[in-house]
């Protein structure tokens, strides 16, 4: 889709074209489909390889990610998206600002594992080191009531709202969407390493 636009100075009968430019899409912007966004093309920034792995509590979320701006210096606008098939197939990406640093960093005790869940769904295993799962509790409890987004990899793996504190050091995260489980147990590899 090109759009034109031209400035035009009007002295009486006189017109002036003082510039006429095409705007061709840009690679990486995607057009909004709400009647109220046309105007404005939305930048679908690809995953950051510098976002850690880790808890981060939400502070805000909409749809679309104008409505975010502007945000503090020590904040960040991650999508959440259907990588890990955590949205539905016809419902848009979900815009969160996080901090720049999570909350409680992920290192695992062990090795993630594959398993299922009710329905037939897979979904990955993982048991936290033990400074790590009493921070989640901490945080977990301190912020009842509130959104938490686990990011893996640069994307939001998931987001749900902390119903209580998470103890055990243990959590399972369900995937749905085709080999997402495995991507995902590909990335959090990473946060694992032998004691010595």
């Amino acid at each position: 889709m090109k759009f034109f636009i031209k400035s035009i100075l009007r002295f009486g009968a006189v017109t002036l074209v003082l510039s006429s430019i095409a705007l061709l899409p840009i690679p990486g912007c995607k057009e909004s489909a709400n009647l109220d966004d046309r105007q404005e093309a939305v930048w679908q920034k690809p995953a950051d390889s510098d976002v850690p792995d880790g808890f981060y509590l939400v502070s805000r979320q909409s749809e679309r990610r104008a409505e975010l701006l502007p945000v503090g210096e020590d904040e960040r606008i991650v999508i959440f998206d259907k990588t890990y098939g955590g949205l539905g197939a016809d419902e848009p990406p979900i815009y969160l600002v996080v901090s720049k640093s999570p909350q409680v960093p992920i290192s695992l005790s062990s090795p993630p594992k594959s398993g299922e869940v009710e329905d037939g769904k897979k979904a990955v295993m993982l048991d936290f080191s033990e400074e790590v799962a009493a921070k989640l509790e901490r945080f977990s409890a301190d912020n009842i009531g509130g959104k938490v987004a686990v990011i893996v990899g640069g994307k939001v793996a998931t987001r749900h709202k902390i119903r209580a504190a998470i103890s055990g050091g243990k959590l399972q995260i369900s995937c749905c969407g085709a080999g997402a489980c495995e991507h995902l147990m590909s990335e959090l590899s990473d946060n694992y390493s032998e004691e010595k």
